[in-house]
C-alpha cells in the first residue's frame, strides 16, 4: 500500500509540474526517507522502499522514451543509488548500462557503480549483473577508453574462478571468456606480423597459454557440455595461419579427461591426433 500511494502522488506530481522529472525526484526522495534507516531490518520496509525505487526507474526510462528534458548527472545519481541500495535488481542496472555506457566523460563512475553490483555481495551476485559487468569492461578494453586484457581478464577470473561466486558454471560467461583470449590472441599476431623478436614471440606464445588454460578451466566448471569441448578443439585445430595448436601432453590431458567422463567427441583433427596417440603408445609398448 505504501509503494503503491507513493506512486499515485508521484505520477500526480509529474502531470502537473513544470520541471516533471526533479519535482517527482524530490517526492519520491521524501517517501524514501520515511522509509530509512536500516530499511533491511524490515523485510516489508526494504520491499516497499524497492519497489518506489523501481517505480522511479520506470518513470526516468518513460521520460527520456518521450524525448523530454533531463539533467544527466541528475538521472546518474539517482540510479547509482538505486543500484548501492539494491545491487541485484536488473532493472536498475540493466537501465543504468543503457542509457550512460557512452558517456565517456563520466566513465569511470559508470564503471565503479556496475562493479559495486558485482562486488557488494560476491556470493550473491546475480547472472546479469557479472554479464553486465564483464560486458562494460570488455566494451573499453575494444575502444581503449582505460581497461586493458589484464583488468577483463581479472574480472573473468574472480567471476568464473572465485570461490564464493554463485555463477562460476555460467556457460555464457565461459563462452565470452574464451572468446576474449582468442581476440586478444588474433590482435598480438596481427600486431607481431612482421616482427621476429623473440619478445614478441614470447607475448604470442604466452597469450596462446593463457587460451588454452581458460578451455582447460572450462573443461573442469562444465564437466557436462560437450559443445565445450568441440569450441576448444576447434578453437586450436583450426585452419587458420598462425593458430595455436596442441601439443601431444596437452592433447593427452584433455583425452584423459573426457575418457573419464564417458564422453563421445566427433572431431576430425581430434580423432586423427587420437591416432596418433594410440601409434605412440604401441610404439612405447614394443
Amino acid at each position: 500500500m505504501v509503494a503503491t500511494a507513493s506512486e499515485l502522488l508521484t505520477q500526480l506530481r509529474y502531470l502537473t509540474s513544470t520541471d516533471p522529472l526533479s519535482s517527482s525526484f524530490e517526492l519520491i526522495d521524501s517517501h524514501t526517507a520515511a522509509l530509512s534507516p536500516q530499511p533491511t531490518n524490515d523485510p516489508s520496509r526494504a520491499y516497499a522502499l524497492e519497489l518506489i525505487h523501481q517505480f522511479r526507474t520506470y518513470l526516468i526510462s518513460t521520460h527520456i522514451a518521450n524525448n523530454q528534458p533531463y539533467k544527466p548527472s541528475l538521472v546518474r545519481d539517482k540510479l547509482a543509488d538505486s543500484i548501492t541500495l539494491f545491487p541485484h535488481n536488473t532493472l536498475f542496472l540493466s537501465t543504468f548500462v543503457s542509457l550512460f555506457r557512452h558517456q565517456s566523460q563520466v566513465d569511470d563512475n559508470i564503471r565503479s557503480t556496475i562493479r559495486w553490483a558485482v562486488f557488494a555481495e560476491l556470493e550473491t551476485t546475480t547472472l546479469t549483473a557479472w554479464s553486465l559487468a564483464i560486458g562494460h569492461e570488455v566494451g573499453r578494453y575494444e575502444t581503449q577508453s582505460g581497461s586493458t586484457a589484464e583488468s577483463v581478464r581479472a574480472l573473468f577470473q574472480r567471476c568464473l574462478l572465485g570461490v564464493a561466486s554463485p555463477v562460476v558454471r555460467a556457460t555464457s560467461l565461459w563462452r565470452l571468456w574464451l572468446c576474449f583470449e582468442r581476440d586478444v590472441l588474433r590482435r598480438l599476431v596481427e600486431r607481431h606480423a612482421h616482427s621476429i623478436s623473440k619478445h614478441a614471440k614470447r607475448a604470442v606464445d604466452k597469450q596462446a597459454q593463457q587460451l588454452k588454460q581458460v578451455f582447460l578451466d572450462g573443461l573442469r566448471m562444465l564437466p557436462w557440455m560437450k559443445e565445450w569441448v568441440l569450441l576448444g578443439l576447434e578453437t586450436f585445430d583450426g585452419d587458420e595461419k598462425d593458430a595455436p595448436r596442441w601439443e601431444f601432453a596437452e592433447l593427452r590431458r584433455v583425452y584423459n579427461v573426457l575418457q573419464e567422463r564417458e564422453l563421445r567427441v566427433r572431431n576430425v583433427q581430434f580423432e586423427a591426433s587420437l591416432d596418433e596417440l594410440a601409434t605412440r603408445g604401441n610404439g612405447q609398448s614394443d
